[in-house]
């Protein structure tokens, strides 16, 4: 299946043209950042790592900080200009294959390269700022997607990847729900609902502990401007979650009017243990078509493709491609993010309505 033409990146026309191209979730356009520059967020990277991101777009800079690693990067740094490209993204010096989206000065697309146990390469980061301070602003129910590694460098046994709901509670417990929707049928959740608790380190960040008592990685939260929540869970279990991120967002219905537009994305994953990277821009139409263009994986220019998605499938804020995959989760207003595997491979895929 994937001894075709483009190799490594096989996996990604699975994510890109299948999967993900479904999908994207979404409301207004993004509004341009805020005259408050630089802007610093916090974020997970799909390895696993936790960063402090600054993005200043009036003087076209950026800097990051690794301020949790599993790979002994803690306190490394990296810094660089930005170029302005024309549909509000913008490029990374020192970062190919990547593109950066501020939204709504509440989050972020990005990306950080360094070398992650012995491996060298370009991982996506999404960053939320102004982060809730309370469980009570934070308990809703969620749609998910999750990346996670079972090693700290998946070149042997590639990244799981999973979709589904969880709910939080003002107590500080969760029940998360994997491939189905808890708040609607929760008897149908893959393997039976798993649970556990949420525990404030601080300034907007929380311990996500299992039923078990292992730390399994830290969340943080964010209202967007239409009230949904958005949460990102960075997680560094070795013992059962693996190494990456989930993506999640409070439950809304999807409309047509808020997937037509253009959308930027970015993407990450691995096939037989080769990293590759990249980003797209998609154009959506009718509520229920899109188009792909601009796609580049690894440097390498790619064909454009079209297809149709139903919208809140299999649940309301989930979008599905009408030709199969997984859905894609909508994360408030104007993002997306959808996972895809194969037997050899898988990714994770990030965007914003421009």
């Amino acid at each position: 299946m994937f001894n075709d033409k483009y190799g490594k990146w096989a996996i990604f026309f699975i994510a890109l043209s299948i999967s993900l191209l479904n999908g994207c979730g979404g409301g207004s356009s993004a509004a341009p950042p805020s005259a408050a520059n630089p802007i610093t967020f916090t974020g997970s990277a799909a390895a696993g790592e936790l960063v402090t991101y600054t993005m200043d777009t009036t003087n076209l800079t950026y800097s990051y900080t690794i301020v949790e690693s599993q790979y002994g990067l803690t306190g490394k740094t990296g810094s660089g200009t930005l170029v302005a490209n024309g549909d509000g993204s913008y490029s990374l010096s020192g970062i190919t294959n990547s593109k950066a989206v501020i939204f709504q000065n509440g989050m972020l697309i990005a990306a950080i390269h360094d070398t992650f146990n012995g491996i060298t390469k370009t991982v996506p980061i999404f960053g939320i700022s102004n982060q809730l301070t309370t469980l009570a602003a934070a308990a809703a129910t969620y749609n998910y997607e999750s990346y996670q590694c079972p090693t700290l460098s998946c070149s042997t046994t590639p990244a799981s990847t999973f979709y589904g709901t969880f709910q939080i509670n003002s107590n500080g417990t969760f029940v998360a729900c994997k491939g189905a929707d808890y708040a609607t049928n929760p008897a149908a959740c893959v393997g039976g609902a798993s649970t556990g608790t949420l525990n404030s380190l601080g300034a907007g960040k929380w311990q996500v502990v299992n039923a078990t008592g292992n730390t399994v990685g830290t969340a943080l939260a964010y209202t967007a401007a239409n009230g949904q929540n958005v949460v990102l869970i960075d997680l560094k279990d070795p013992l059962s979650y693996g190494y990456g991120m989930v993506v999640g967002s409070s439950q809304a219905a999807i409309t047509a009017s808020d997937v037509n537009g253009t959308w930027v994305a970015v993407a990450y994953g691995e096939s037989n243990g080769i990293p590759s990277s990249g980003y797209e821009t998609l154009t959506v139409t009718g509520g229920n078509s899109r188009s792909i263009t601009n796609l580049v994986l690894d440097g390498v220019a790619q064909a454009n493709s079209t297809s149709t998605f139903t919208l809140n499938s299999p649940w309301n804020g989930m979008i599905q491609n009408n030709a199969g995959g997984n859905p894609s989760v909508f994360a408030g207003t104007g993002m997306f993010a959808n996972v895809a595997s194969s037997g050899t491979g898988s990714a994770i895929v990030l965007g914003f309505k421009m």
